[in-house]
């Protein structure tokens, strides 16, 4: 039960944030600590554990290494929550059980239904709680009306409510009765808070997590392909004029690191041009933690605008810790994605059910990861690779279980029917 109520607590203690904190002592490290113990004790093992294990120590060995060398002072405190994330991923598959996402959802539906008042009000008064970016937009009215509740960043708070949104909205799929219609409810409140946040990455993110699924039906890859099909003939038509002129900023930022100006879109592509150059210059180990957002405060012809973070998790990970770590997490999401949907088609059912939510999730994290403005740090992207890790030790859990392809599983502690002889 401590356990179940340690994983219930794990979203909340994102949502509050350093707001639950006592300097460095945040709720957020104790629940993981307290996990981590409760992992020890009696936590069950699977598969690829000492996999996760030898890349956490590699990648750790790297950013050490990285930092030693680094020229200026490197941001350990980047390593030590990348430690934490680490320890979190593998304490959470640990405790798993029939519970755990039922967990989860209902920690993060609570955490949700609590930053409902606090959203609109930042939403319709553009006022803001203290620590928002930095209390820069406090008391400043008429301004910055997105809203970002206890997180730092609106960014923060649009990924926390999405990724909250495939699980809410998987348990309204796959429960009944009165539990359907409240899941159904929170879900429609979500979307409602994911509209006022105006995050068109989050989004789009939303957008492919609905495509992921269709993609494991028959009738869902139809509508997927001719989604697709009428996207193209837009490009060729109506919209080929606003896709030349994409194109044209492209190839002046990342090319001739020209300056369009301080709006989002040029400013992504300088940030993405900029990681891309630091990556040539530091391809083995990177600039080391927080080299980027050192780096970037002279950018020399990059036209940063200030900005230095580098608001793309793999270009992050890339700078700062080496191109072939960030490589070994672009060959884990495709074999994540492979795995998937190779899971849909099996028997039983509650596999399929949660080989799609897997699907779904795994199918957004190329527009997610790009939301927020750093990738390694937030815990809200540490919860989220802890619960991609979940979904696919589920999987495997749920394939011992399984006499073969053809034969079905049965639940833990159900009876098995033997033949009749």
């Amino acid at each position: 039960m401590l356990t179940r109520v340690l994983v219930a607590l794990l979203p909340l203690t994102v949502f509050f944030g350093s707001y639950a904190a006592v300097g460095p002592l945040t709720s957020f490290r104790v629940v993981v600590a307290a996990l981590g113990v409760a992992a020890l004790i009696r936590g069950a093992s699977w598969s690829r554990q000492r996999a996760l294990a030898i890349f956490g120590a590699v990648w750790i060995v790297v950013g050490v290494t990285s930092g030693l060398l680094a020229s200026w002072t490197p941001a350990w405190g980047d390593l030590v929550n990348l430690v934490i994330g680490f320890v979190l991923v593998w304490a959470l598959s640990r405790v798993r059980g029939d519970h755990t996402l039922g967990d989860l959802t209902h920690g993060w539906e609570v955490a949700i239904v609590i930053s409902l008042p606090i959203a609109v009000w930042e939403n319709r008064t553009t006022r803001h709680l203290p620590r928002f970016i930095d209390g820069q937009w406090q008391g400043r009215p008429l301004v910055y009306p997105l809203p970002g509740t206890f997180f730092p960043n609106p960014n923060y708070y649009a990924l926390f409510l999405v990724l909250g949104l495939a699980l809410i909205v998987w348990h309204t799929v796959i429960r009944g009765g009165w539990e359907r219609w409240c899941h159904g409810v929170i879900a429609l409140i979500t979307c409602y808070l994911l509209l006022l946040t105006g995050s068109k990455l989050c989004l789009l993110g939303a957008a492919l997590m609905a495509a992921g699924v269709a993609l494991t039906w028959r009738w869902g890859r139809i509508a997927v392909s001719v989604g697709l099909a009428t996207l193209v003939v837009a490009a060729l038509g109506p919209l080929r004029a606003t896709l030349m002129s994409i194109w044209n900023d492209v190839t002046a930022v990342m090319v001739h690191h020209a300056d369009l100006g301080a709006h989002s879109w040029p400013v992504r592509l300088s940030l993405l041009a900029f990681g891309i150059h630091l990556v040539a210059m530091r391809p083995l180990i990177g600039a080391g933690p927080g080299g980027f957002a050192h780096l970037a405060r002279h950018p020399g012809d990059f036209a940063l605008h200030h900005k230095t973070n580098p608001h793309n998790g793999l270009i992050h990970v890339a700078c700062d810790y080496g191109a072939l770590i960030a490589l070994v997490l672009i060959v884990a999401w495709v074999w994540g994605i492979g795995r998937a949907f190779r899971q849909c088609v099996r028997p039983p059912a509650a596999t399929r059910q949660i080989a799609r939510l897997y699907a779904a999730m795994m199918f957004a994290v190329p527009a997610l990861m790009m939301a927020n403005s750093v990738f390694v740090g937030p815990n809200v992207v540490a919860l989220w690779m802890a619960v991609l890790v979940l979904l696919d030790t589920m999987l495997g859990s749920m394939d011992s279980r399984c006499d073969g392809w053809h034969r079905p599983c049965h639940r833990a502690g159900s009876p098995r029917r033997e033949p009749i002889s």
